[in-house]
């Protein structure tokens, strides 16, 4: 939804906003694996930076 937002505002281009979408899909994926492993400190880690991608392509 950001990375729509992101595309109506104006000014990011396309071929960034792709690989941002990339990247936060990836970090949700990864995300959810540290969940069903049980890993709290590397899914926190996991969570910022999907965080911070999702600010970053808003």
């Amino acid at each position: 939804m950001a990375v729509i937002i992101a595309h109506l505002a104006g000014g990011a281009e396309l071929g960034l906003l792709d690989q941002l979408v990339i990247a936060l899909v990836i970090s949700r994926v990864l995300y959810w694996l540290c969940v069903l492993a049980d890993w709290a400190p590397v899914r926190a880690l996991v969570w910022f930076v999907g965080i911070g991608l999702f600010v970053v392509s808003a």
